[in-house]
């Protein structure tokens, strides 16, 4: 089957909210940089029963959206993430779809190989996640609880560089995630972030985040 790789570009301020018009903005850096897609699914995440919607809005106060967005193919997946780690031309290139998750809602970050998110103590409400959205993130705390989640961060020493920030918490509100599938990005050989900083900018201003953290993941 091979080696998979995606890049999850999380919003790294625990309290940031959405607004209705979050996801529209975020969808304009898409496609100014070729890579809006059709939008393939609108998924509702609340109470951890995932089911599909038509509302596209997320306003605040909601617990979750998941946006699932085609993928595209050739130079604009170059442009984004620079050479491949194999040899091939830009038109070869492809991403496979892109997921946005955005709501009020803490998610606890997937754990794979190399790192584990482990939920330190449980929170005051907790949600029985029936499936968590594409193994997006392990579980959902409701943003009823009164504080954010402890998460304690494993990371094995070979997997550091496939977190870009040495601080990251674990969990987030909204991500970006990025589905190489087997294209493996370059980048992914070394410190797992992406080349194009105008576009992790853009996609910071979109959000109105503080700061975005990256994480890899092969799988």
């Amino acid at each position: 089957m091979g080696v998979e790789y995606r890049h999850f570009l999380v919003v790294d301020d625990e309290n940031w909210h959405p607004e209705p018009d979050t996801f529209e903005r975020v969808n304009e850096v898409l496609k100014s940089w070729g890579l809006h897609g059709k939008l393939l699914e609108v998924v509702d995440l609340a109470g951890g029963k995932p089911r599909t919607t038509s509302d596209s809005t997320v306003p605040k106060g909601l617990a979750g959206k998941a946006f699932r967005i085609e993928g595209q193919d050739g130079a604009v997946v170059a442009r984004l993430a620079g050479p491949s780690l194999y040899d091939c031309e830009d038109e070869d290139r492809y991403l496979m779809q892109i997921l946005v998750i955005l709501g009020e809602d803490f998610r606890i970050h997937w754990s794979s190989e190399g790192f584990f998110f482990e939920l330190a103590e449980p929170p005051s409400v907790a949600y029985q996640d029936e499936e968590p959205f594409e193994i997006a993130y392990s579980e959902s705390v409701p943003a009823t609880n009164a504080a954010p989640p402890k998460v304690k961060v494993h990371i094995e020493d070979f997997a550091r560089k496939h977190i870009a920030s040495k601080d990251y918490k674990g969990f987030w509100r909204a991500a970006v995630i990025l589905e190489f599938g087997k294209d493996l990005p370059a980048f992914a050989d070394g410190v797992h972030s992406l080349p194009s900083k105008e576009f992790l900018q853009a996609l910071q201003n979109a959000l109105r985040a503080q700061s975005i953290n990256e994480i890899g993941e092969f799988y």
